[in-house]
């Protein structure tokens, strides 16, 4: 499936996430940020349960990503300094912890700078990791 374009699918309803995302837009990436919960994501073959707990990614060829390897797609839309971090944060050395960081930061993003309660997932997803 292609996409119109590079798309990453962000919780609106979370002050962090939507921080991130005025932050990140400033670097004149490549891709198109859009709010998860208007979003098509069945069009993409994503849960709104995944979109939720981890930042995705769709690459221009359709290829779905999650949480660090997501944001290193996104990195990757940028300038030549952006696309080679984004590649060395999607290298195989950098995977554990990586995915650690990002997860501890997906968990913790209600006590991140511009998070509220509602940030949360304990009572929006059944399962958070």
């Amino acid at each position: 499936m292609s996409t119109r374009g590079p798309v990453a699918f962000y919780d609106a309803d979370c002050g962090f996430c939507t921080r991130s995302v005025g932050v990140v837009s400033r670097l004149r990436l490549g891709t198109r940020f859009e709010e998860l919960q208007t979003a098509d994501l069945a069009a993409y073959g994503i849960t709104m349960d995944e979109a939720l707990e981890s930042m995705a990614f769709v690459d221009a060829a359709g290829r779905v990503s999650f949480g660090h390897h997501a944001w290193a797609g996104i990195l990757k839309t940028g300038n030549p300094l952006l696309r080679t971090i984004g590649v060395v944060l999607d290298s195989q050395a950098l995977e554990r912890p990586a995915g650690f960081i990002y997860r501890w930061i997906a968990d913790n993003r209600e006590r991140m700078p511009g998070g509220t309660p509602a940030c949360s997932l304990a009572d929006r997803i059944p399962h958070p990791r």
